[in-house]
């Protein structure tokens, strides 16, 4: 057959060549495809998990200041925080370090608002009990998300996040409420990677929809409640391509629940622009199988005129384009998955053979044209050449080795992969390099912002001692480490004599000013590691004694005293003296059996009373038998 119809020979060869490169093409396009869809899944799961992370972040915030009024609200009572012109100022400095937070409002337990923290209500009578969440919490419900609204007093698209305000004997006290600013979130958003539209989502478990961020997309198309809900039921956490949850569409979608709170997140971008990232390609496979069926056609009409040198031309060429698809196909598919990167081959010597990669087009020095040939001493500063070598020489026996690598102001992770030939031995290398200084300040960022929301939970924003929450933290911590070690645990309460009259005299802003000084004389006195300084409420402060007798507290309460004399902050109209005084109760505890440290704050509560009772500017130290009040100096 092969020597009576050439002709024939030829043309299935032909036919069978083309064929063969056709599928061969089609392949890679879907290998691509799959790969490219696999990528496009990951970043959807991490771009939906750091929107529950910042979503989770924004709402423990939000958890922290309603746990904080709560309690404030149980211990000083509703009227007493609604009537306080400072608790209402404090609040808003609060609030000033919470951007996520819009409003704060205080209900009573007979649905009317009394606190506002973007107005004052005064005697305004404003009935919120026919409110449903309000109506939820009468009935015993703790916590509540609410469906968004538009804030009457900010004019701002908020979600209503509500806690249960009970006394220490359960009786409901009404509720406080606050707006999450969803424009906090489409800011976030803002910040995603922009490479393809999507549409970023938050909706309630009931399919009821929180926020929608989207790029270029046609919001009238958002589903009902019902569908997305429906949509939750079906599929639950999913990274998915399929009918979107928001709008029906085809789409890649990655749906996930926040562990902490009852709602849901979707990150989706639609299939059709997904797709159309590998139109370029395909249209590159369509000029090749069009240049490779040329060639072939050529070949045919050469090997028409003589068989024998067509064959062998024939088994050239092809060797050649096989080897030179394996070598195409090797790199597509590395720069495929090093989309800020470059991929090298190097040999034993560590010479360049190949090199290639978008990442490296701003520096000539490091060219695939300008490295190929070159040792990586010859191209590379002694210190990352050593690097280098170090990772290079590891691959060389055998091992795949992975290290960062900082280079001019970015950071790298290069992996070192040995190359085996027929026989099993190593002697070239895959270099891959990965840019990875994008995704190391948003690790930063994302660790700053911890530390920032922990710090803002624990600390006094005017003061910037601890607050009422780090002292309960800290109390119960070193009760416990007393009772373990059987040593004293000591407790001071220092109130500021007459504060009220120093603010009506001074106005406010003097009245921070003073606090503030005396806060500095508590921790100018208070200089030992594990003591601690925090203000109890108001113009209260509490000083917490590890380790102390009573005959140490005294003296520190003594030299709080002095410090505070020393200062001589003027105050003519004191009923007690012509500068600030304050009165300070002092206590200490052995702990043992079942007590509890509300044992020690009592007594030292009881002395507070005293001193206050024999005249104050002066320290009244708790024991069992009486409460003996000392003038302060």
């Amino acid at each position: 057959m092969t020597l009576k119809h050439p002709k024939r020979l030829v043309s299935y060869f032909a036919v069978g060549s083309i064929a063969a490169v056709a599928g061969l093409l089609v392949m890679d396009l879907f290998r691509e495809y799959a790969t490219g869809l696999s990528g496009l899944k990951r970043q959807l799961e991490t771009e939906a998990e750091l929107t529950v992370q910042q979503t989770e972040m924004s709402l423990r915030t939000v958890d922290l200041f309603l746990n904080e009024i709560a309690e404030e609200v149980a211990s000083a009572g509703i009227e007493s925080l609604a009537e306080s012109p400072e608790y209402w100022h404090s609040l808003r400095e609060a609030l000033a370090y919470a951007p996520q937070i819009a409003s704060v409002a205080l209900i009573d337990s007979a649905g009317r608002a009394r606190l506002s923290s973007t107005r004052q209500i005064g005697d305004e009578i404003i009935d919120l009990s026919n409110r449903e969440y309000f109506e939820a919490h009468r009935q015993g419900t703790a916590y509540l998300i609410n469906p968004p609204v538009i804030s009457a007093s900010t004019a701002r698209r908020v979600v209503p996040v509500s806690t249960r305000i009970v006394s220490g004997q359960g009786e409901f006290l009404g509720v406080v409420a606050a707006g999450l600013d969803l424009g906090y979130f489409a800011d976030f958003f803002r910040q995603m990677p922009e490479n393809l539209d999507r549409r970023i989502a938050m909706f309630l478990p009931d399919g009821t929809l929180l926020s929608l961020h989207s790029e270029g997309a046609d919001d009238a198309n958002v589903n009902t409640a019902d569908r997305i809900k429906e949509q939750l039921f079906r599929r639950g956490a999913d990274t998915f391509v399929g009918p979107s949850p928001l709008d029906g569409r085809k789409s890649v979608v990655a749906v996930l629940p926040s562990d902490r709170y009852p709602l849901w997140v979707s990150v989706k971008v639609d299939h059709d622009a997904f797709l159309s990232r590998f139109y370029f390609t395909a249209w590159l496979h369509f000029l090749t199988f069009v240049l490779v069926g040329t060639i072939l056609a050529f070949a045919a009409s050469v090997l028409v005129r003589s068989i024998r040198k067509a064959q062998e031309d024939q088994e050239a060429k092809l060797g050649l384009l096989r080897s030179q698809r394996r070598s195409d196909q090797l790199s597509r598919t590395v720069i495929r998955h090093l989309p800020k990167g470059r991929a090298a081959v190097l040999d034993r010597e560590l010479r360049y053979l190949f090199a290639d990669g978008s990442e490296f087009e701003l520096h000539e020095s490091l060219s695939p044209a300008a490295v190929k040939g070159k040792t990586v001493d010859e191209i590379f500063p002694d210190w990352a050449a050593g690097k280098l070598k170090a990772l290079a020489l590891d691959a060389l026996a055998g091992n795949e080795s992975q290290k960062e690598l900082a280079y001019g102001d970015r950071t790298y992770e290069v992996t070192a992969v040995p190359l085996e030939d027929e026989d099993g031995g190593v002697e070239q290398i895959l270099l891959l390099t990965q840019d990875i200084t994008d995704f190391k300040a948003i690790m930063s960022e994302l660790e700053s912002r911890n530390r920032e929301l922990r710090e803002i939970s624990l600390t006094d924003p005017l003061l910037g001692i601890a607050n009422r929450r780090a002292f309960d933290q800290d109390l119960t911590r070193e009760w416990r480490r007393a009772r373990r070690k059987q040593a004293q645990l000591a407790l001071l309460m220092v109130d500021v004599d007459h504060f009220k009259i120093y603010n009506d005299e001074y106005g406010h802003a003097e009245g921070d000013q003073c606090l503030q000084e005396v806060a500095s004389a508590l921790e100018s006195v208070v200089k030992r590691p594990g003591d601690m300084v925090a203000r109890y409420g108001g113009e209260e402060f509490v000083v917490l004694l590890p380790d102390t007798d009573l005959a140490g507290a005294a003296s520190v309460a003594e030299r709080i005293h002095a410090q505070l004399a020393q200062r001589n902050l003027i105050f003519p109209k004191s009923p007690t003296a012509p500068c600030v005084t304050v009165s300070i109760g002092v206590s200490t505890i052995l702990p043992a059996g079942d007590q509890q440290s509300k044992e020690l704050i009592e007594h030292t509560d009881e002395a507070l009373y005293a001193a206050k009772e024999e005249g104050r500017n002066r320290t009244a130290v708790y024991s069992d038998t009486a409460t003996e009040a000392l003038a302060g100096e």
